[in-house]
């Protein structure tokens, strides 16, 4: 006879397999490449596979990414469909309120605590739609914007009324700097965060600020849901930071007086049980 728990297993592991079986045929063996720590330049240790993905971790220092991941092709699949953007913060009312509560916050913060306190430049890596951007020039900044996808570009360029650089952080040239460089969401999805944050030190001002967010993989509801934590998202979230990751990668690349908030209660975050808020500044000399 078949033990009732047996039963009650197995349907769940039937949708597991055909939910492999499903990502599997999205993202061909094509589009994915082997990946190592950004650190310590290791190959991680297997913690949990969603195929064709598995979350590692580097025996070194501990980061916890994604390999095999996506490589630039299969990401420009991924972030070019605009169902990307509009299944989630602009894909209905509630979302579209929650995405104006977080950019007013956050631009309080940000003038309340940077170094001058004025509107000046403001430069956003990743600005999908650009809202945040409308959000800041309605506030008097002069903004710039960078997006790695060309349909949230054209998007975001028809409503600010001033074209948007398309590509990845490394794709920037020129000398220009900016007092406030933002990047919300945007350092878990890039495929060198250290990288990423050396490149955002050289766009800042002295004395400017840098100000991000990212999923919190040390919140209670990661650590508690495991493979079912709504914000693991193996195809796109390749790096995994915790609070204390942030902060030594932060503090690794130079910058100062950093601040980190993971409080839902905060209006920074307000309601985000598993985001961290980051900012911190390049220093003057």
């Amino acid at each position: 006879m078949q033990d009732a728990s047996e039963s009650f297993a197995r349907p769940k592991v039937a949708r597991r397999r055909r939910a492999n079986a499903e990502w599997t045929h999205r993202f061909p063996d094509h589009h994915l490449e082997e990946a190592q720590c950004f650190r310590c330049d290791r190959r991680g240790e297997t913690r949990l596979t969603v195929a064709p993905f598995q979350l590692v971790d580097c025996p070194d220092c501990g980061q916890s990414f994604v390999s095999p991941r996506l490589n630039e092709e299969g990401r420009a699949g991924l972030y070019g469909d605009s169902a990307y953007f509009d299944d989630g913060v602009y894909g209905s009312k509630f979302a579209h309120t929650l995405q104006r509560t977080w950019i007013d916050a956050r631009l309080d913060w940000i003038e309340s605590n940077h170094h001058n306190g004025d509107a000046g430049s403001m430069l956003e890596i990743g600005c999908a739609y650009g809202l945040f951007l409308e959000g800041a020039a309605e506030r008097g900044y002069s903004v710039h914007g960078l997006e790695f996808s060309e349909t949230a570009a054209t998007a975001a360029s028809r409503r600010l009324g001033t074209p948007i650089a398309t590509g990845e952080i490394d794709d920037l040239v020129g000398d220009n700097v900016s007092d406030v460089v933002a990047a919300w969401d945007v350092i878990e999805h890039v495929s060198d965060p250290r990288a990423f944050l050396d490149k955002a030190y050289e766009l800042i001002a002295p004395g400017g600020m840098l100000a991000l967010s990212c999923p919190n993989a040390g919140s209670l509801a990661a650590r508690v849901l495991g493979r079912r934590w709504w914000n693991l998202k193996l195809d796109r979230h390749i790096w995994q930071f915790t609070a204390d990751d942030l902060q030594r990668l932060l503090t690794e690349a130079g910058y100062e007086n950093i601040t980190l908030h993971a409080n839902p209660m905060r209006r920074v975050n307000f309601g985000r049980i598993d985001s961290l808020f980051a900012a911190a500044q390049r220093p003057l000399n």
